[in-house]
């Protein structure tokens, strides 16, 4: 039961990271300080600020939607073990991790470029 709730709990991160980073591809999100790519460079123009956080929510559905499949790839891989709910964590959490640095790397590269 555990083990669902934490899939459960994955999934629904995942899925928010997508419905959050649509705006941002969108160019719907206005240079603000809550939401978005928001970095000293994006802030000073609207040119940059839309052309990073497009670039940037792109690479966050992508990371989104590889969570999502990522934990639900590793579910019955992890729900044969012994202790599945550790690793299940464990393994989603690096997912997560692994996809979010690759998003944070890619985009600050990009912003070099603008």
């Amino acid at each position: 039961m555990l083990l669902l709730s934490q899939f459960v709990i994955f999934e629904l991160t995942g899925l928010l990271v997508i419905v959050l980073s649509v705006p941002m591809v969108q160019r719907r999100v206005k240079r603000n300080n809550l939401y978005g790519f928001r970095t000293r460079k994006t802030l000073r123009d609207d040119r940059t600020w839309y052309a990073a956080n497009e670039y940037c929510g792109k690479l966050l559905i992508v990371a989104g939607a590889v969570q999502c499949i990522g934990s639900l790839l590793l579910l019955p891989v992890c729900y044969f073990l012994p202790e599945s709910v550790g690793i299940y964590a464990l393994s989603c959490t690096a997912v997560v991790l692994t996809s979010v640095t690759y998003v944070l790397v890619r985009s600050f590269a990009f912003l070099k470029r603008l």
